[in-house]
């Protein structure tokens, strides 16, 4: 009975490890399994993971490049801008000069305008002017004859007067040369009077010495009759008469016709 009992408990025993063992097996398995997909889903996580790494790293790059354009496109654009504002700034100052030089214009052909109306009322006033001078002209024609002759015998009198006038000069001339000859001779007498004036003054100077030497030497004796009879003899001598040039260019001056 106890045998019994004994393999009855063994037999259970050996059924529960049995048991035990396909259950601990069976748990492995599942756990191992388990362990297997998580590790493939980790791995798959990874990939994705490194993936989802990767395309953020792309889409940032990516950003950043499409940020960089943007900023750089915005920066063409403010310029863009910019210059459209000074391009308008420049046609409103162009358009605003135009339309100066437009009302400059309206006023320059206005006076243009009026002027020209001015014009037309002075062109048929010196029209009718002229028609009166053209009277007048044919009317003066008359008094430009009567003229032209009194003109002609003005000529023929003013030939004559140029004839009389050139034979005035002749007789001047004539009286000119004559005048020269008149100086020439004066000259030469005045230098011959000179030299008898020169040889006066030596005699007077010798006769004075003569008598100072006759004074302080009583031996000597020189008459003073003699000294005085050389110098009363010098100043007797035929004297030259000088004419006046003076006069005579006077006298021939006034003997000059006016001309």
């Amino acid at each position: 009975m106890l045998k019994e009992e004994c393999q009855r408990v063994s037999t259970e025993g050996q059924n529960f490890r049995m048991e035990m063992s396909d259950k601990f097996e069976n748990a492995m398995k599942a756990v191992s399994i388990k362990l297997e997909e998580q590790k493939n889903e980790c791995i798959a996580q990874f990939e994705e993971n490194n993936s989802l790494r990767n395309k953020l790293k792309d889409l940032a790059d990516q950003y950043s490049i499409i940020q960089q354009k943007y900023a750089h496109q915005l920066k063409e654009k403010t310029l863009e801008l910019e210059l459209a504002d000074l391009k308008i700034q420049q046609h409103q100052a162009k358009a605003a000069q135009e339309h100066a030089q437009m009302v400059l214009y309206a006023e320059q052909v206005s006076q243009l305008v009026t002027t020209e109306k001015n014009l037309r009322v002075q062109l048929a006033a010196d029209g009718e002017k002229f028609q009166q001078f053209q009277d007048a002209l044919s009317k003066s024609n008359e008094v430009f004859e009567t003229y032209k002759k009194e003109m002609e015998q003005m000529v023929k009198a003013i030939k004559d007067f140029r004839k009389q006038n050139e034979a005035l000069k002749s007789k001047c001339e004539n009286s000119d040369i004559a005048l020269v000859k008149l100086i020439e001779e004066r000259e030469v007498m005045k230098k011959q009077l000179d030299k008898y004036k020169n040889q006066k003054d030596k005699l007077e100077s010798l006769c004075r010495s003569l008598q100072a030497e006759r004074k302080q030497s009583p031996s000597v004796n020189i008459p003073n009759d003699a000294c005085n009879q050389d110098v009363t003899s010098q100043e007797q001598s035929p004297s030259v008469s000088i004419p006046d040039d003076t006069s005579n260019q006077e006298d021939l001056t006034s003997q000059q016709p006016e001309l």
